[in-house]
């Protein structure tokens, strides 16, 4: 009696699994592939999920040549193309970030990277210097993990790290009820055709920017503890990843610490490279040391730099390669060489007209990603 019992208790419980299973390859067979509405919403939540394949892929001019997957176009991120290996005694870094490594909202003309590249050619002129920006906006510790991933293909010498500010928005998508949910549906996306084309078919409600405000508003506050421990969770599955394919590495401090989660992502950082004695360039420090206002190193939003932030970014951490004995012996550094700053803006053709209208072009999301983060 007791077996039959049993018996029935895992009929039913693996026939129903068996059916689904057999509906979901069956529906996989005879649906074809659902088509991906390429608007923002959807980008967006493809992004979140981290369900791209490659966010940098290959180009479609030369198969030697990574450049940025087309829908992160979309997202307004810039297009970056580069080699898939470093030339010849070309000493090659690569950029990992966020919307600060981009250079929001100076991107499409100049970022931290960009900078940094003018220097180290000033200050190395006999070393072949390459600087590959692969930050991306919106961009967590999470999405730069799978970055990463293909970022040591590309055989970098040394990997920049500059992660935090994207946390606190992206903590909705990675813990909680919420994210579980969140990660179910795309699974359900990614792998079973029926699913998607159902979802297909809901219709999208398109949110004012006054509703973000109010949604942000209304947000709780992430659980700082499992935000944390999240985070350095991937910062170390970053940092083991150069370590196993020989990558130098160092970590950067966000600038702007103007928020809660950031301080705390902060001194997080900092006490990260203690532990695993990493390398961190607090740039932070660096700002507080500049003797520049910070008004005119940081934007309204309180988390990116000024175009003059995005450069002194750059000099905060040329002077961290070369306090670190990073790149090369410090003998070997021309500091003589080095530019005034108003040089490279210049450069750079980062004029009074080019600045309002990027003030202009991203006046409202400024005002947005004020109220996101205020205390």
């Amino acid at each position: 009696m007791r077996e039959k019992f049993l018996k029935i208790i895992l009929l039913s419980i693996f026939l129903p699994a068996i059916l689904i299973l057999l509906v979901v390859l069956i529906s996989n067979l005879i649906l074809p592939p659902p088509e991906f509405d390429e608007d923002l919403h959807s980008i967006r939540n493809k992004f979140m999920n981290n369900h791209f394949d490659r966010y940098f892929i290959p180009s479609s001019q030369s198969d030697d040549v990574s450049e940025t997957e087309r829908l992160l176009l979309k997202m307004d991120n810039r297009k970056i193309e580069f080699k898939k290996k470093p030339e010849e005694n070309v000493y090659r870094i690569i950029a990992l970030g966020c919307s600060t490594t981009q250079g929001w909202p100076f991107h499409m003309r100049v970022s931290y990277p960009d900078f940094l590249r003018k220097y180290l050619e000033e200050l190395l002129p006999e070393k072949k210097i390459e600087v590959i920006n692969l930050g991306l906006n919106g961009t967590d510790a999470l999405i730069s993990l799978s970055v990463m991933k293909e970022a040591v293909l590309s055989a970098p010498n040394l990997v920049i790290v500059d992660l935090g500010n994207s946390e606190s928005w992206s903590h909705s998508a990675r813990i909680g009820g919420r994210a579980a949910v969140t990660r179910i549906q795309g699974f359900l996306r990614k792998n079973v055709r029926a699913y998607a084309h159902i979802e297909n078919m809901v219709p999208r409600t398109q949110l004012s920017e006054e509703e973000k405000i109010r949604l942000i508003r209304e947000q709780k506050e992430p659980d700082m503890d499992l935000l944390e421990k999240l985070f350095l969770k991937n910062l170390d599955k970053i940092n083991r990843l150069a370590i196993k394919n020989d990558i130098g590495i160092v970590f950067l401090t966000q600038v702007g610490e103007g928020s809660t989660s950031r301080n705390r992502l902060n001194q997080a950082i900092r006490r990260f490279g203690q532990e695993k004695n990493i390398e961190i360039l607090d740039v932070v420090e660096h700002f507080k040391n500049s003797g520049i206002d910070e008004r005119d190193l940081i934007l309204p939003d309180a988390m990116h730099p000024t175009a003059e932030g995005y450069l002194e970014m750059a000099y905060a951490v040329v002077s961290g390669l070369y306090e670190k004995n990073l790149v090369t012996p410090p003998e070997n550094w021309r500091w003589e060489r080095i530019s005034k700053k108003e040089d490279y803006l210049n450069e750079f053709d980062l004029t009074r007209e080019y600045m309002e209208d990027i003030y202009t072009t991203y006046g409202l999301n400024m005002e947005y990603m004020r109220e996101s983060f205020k205390e």
